[in-house]
C-alpha cells in the first residue's frame, strides 16, 4: 500500500507509475560483461556493493562474487528484509549502509 500511495499519481481513468516508463525498457545497446568488467577494473575508489537478501537477481553466487572483485576496493553489505529495489523496501537501512561506507573511505 505504501507503495502505490508513494509510487503513483492520478490520471482520467486510473493510477500510473511516478518512475520513467523507460527505465523498463531494454537500452539501445545489449549488456556485455567483458565491457562491464573493463570499466568496473578501472575503478579506484572504494566501492559499496549493495544487495538485498531476498533479491531475486538468477545469477548464482559465485558469479555474483566474481562481479564484485572486479572493483580494487569494494564493501559487499546484504539488507536483510529487502529485495533488489532496497531503497524501496528498506531506505533506512540501505541510507545507514552508505553514510557507514561515506564515513569509512572518507
Amino acid at each position: 500500500q505504501r507503495l502505490a500511495a508513494l509510487g503513483t499519481r492520478a490520471v482520467p481513468g486510473g493510477y500510473v507509475w511516478k518512475h520513467d516508463p523507460v527505465h523498463r525498457t531494454t537500452g539501445p545497446y545489449p549488456f556485455r560483461l567483458d565491457v562491464a568488467r573493463a570499466h568496473w577494473e578501472r575503478v579506484t575508489c572504494p566501492v559499496l556493493v549493495v544487495d538485498g537478501a531476498r533479491s531475486k537477481l538468477n545469477l548464482p553466487e559465485a558469479e555474483r562474487a566474481a562481479r564484485r572483485r572486479s572493483f580494487a576496493h569494494h564493501r559487499h553489505v546484504v539488507i536483510e528484509d529487502a529485495g533488489h529495489a532496497v531503497q524501496r523496501h528498506q531506505p533506512a537501512r540501505l541510507a545507514a549502509a552508505i553514510l557507514a561506507h561515506a564515513a569509512e573511505a572518507a
